[in-house]
């Protein structure tokens, strides 16, 4: 949905916030409410774990209706020469 290099961590955090925004909106089916994931593609060798750990907070402030449908990856493209 936001496809996006980005190098600034502080745009990549808010781009985010919107994409887990825009899947949180995302209207049920008659059979419930769809699973939500974010899937993350990050630059291999970098770390992720302060990203990880700042979206499930900001996920789980957005209530248990939607935290218990969120998954969170995070994994490193592969890097074609």
């Amino acid at each position: 949905m936001f496809p996006r290099a980005l190098k600034n961590r502080d745009d990549a955090f808010w781009m985010l916030e919107k994409a887990v925004d825009a899947l949180a909106l995302r209207p049920g089916s008659p059979s419930g409410p769809p699973s939500l994931k974010l899937h993350i593609l990050k630059k291999p060798g970098s770390g992720s774990d302060q990203l990880e750990n700042s979206l499930l907070n900001y996920v789980s402030g957005l209530g248990e209706q939607v935290s218990s449908r969120f998954t969170l990856e995070i994994q490193p493209f592969d890097l074609v020469p």
